[in-house]
């Protein structure tokens, strides 16, 4: 904080600073819900509206004893497997599992398309889930899949391709043989 005055969407972007985000639409923050608390109350606030509003009922100057918090995970949603970079994702609203896969890079060389899985916790048992599956090589699955909307904290896993597998068990063997071979060669000497 500074002897300004600051905003709302200020504080925001102080935050974001260094990570290489020029506009608010790149934070992923229309999933996404600030929190102020102020005076004991606790205030639900649209970072979306806030940055395209330019009124100051959204963005506000903030002041002395103001707690703000931005929840950037509650709208994610895992991708796990042959994703070039599996972790958690915060997709738009509605976004379905064809959109997800067209969006996030897929290793087209190590993936089983046929082997795709959405896991979702059932809410309506305790200890349950619900696996999808999807089979990506058909491309008409892809229409029923671009139906499939995604909920906030499933798991998008695409497994490995049989051969991905067996070059990864063998990967991992081969620094071994060479190392029994060094110490053969070094019995030898």
């Amino acid at each position: 904080m500074t002897l300004s005055p600051i905003t709302l969407l200020d504080l925001v972007s102080k935050g974001s600073e260094g990570s290489g985000v020029s506009n608010f639409s790149e934070l992923d923050y229309n999933n996404n819900n600030a929190y102020l608390r102020r005076d004991g109350q606790v205030y639900e606030i649209n970072i979306i509206n806030a940055s395209l509003n330019k009124d100051t009922k959204e963005n506000f100057f903030l002041k002395k004893g103001d707690i703000v918090f931005i929840d950037k995970n509650s709208d994610g949603v895992f991708v796990l497997g042959e994703f070039d970079k599996p972790g958690f994702y915060v997709p738009g609203r509605n976004h379905s599992l064809t959109q997800l896969i067209s969006t996030r890079v897929v290793n087209q060389l190590t993936a089983n398309m046929k082997k795709i899985y959405v896991i979702r916790e059932n809410t309506n048992k305790s200890f349950y889930v619900d696996v999808f599956h999807l089979n990506a090589d058909d491309p008409t699955n892809l229409i029923a899949a671009n139906k499939f909307i995604l909920k906030p904290n499933d798991i998008v896993l695409i497994q490995p391709a049989e051969l991905t597998k067996w070059n990864r068990v063998i990967s991992l063997l081969v620094p071994q043989a060479n190392i029994i071979n060094s110490y053969r060669d070094a019995g030898n000497k």
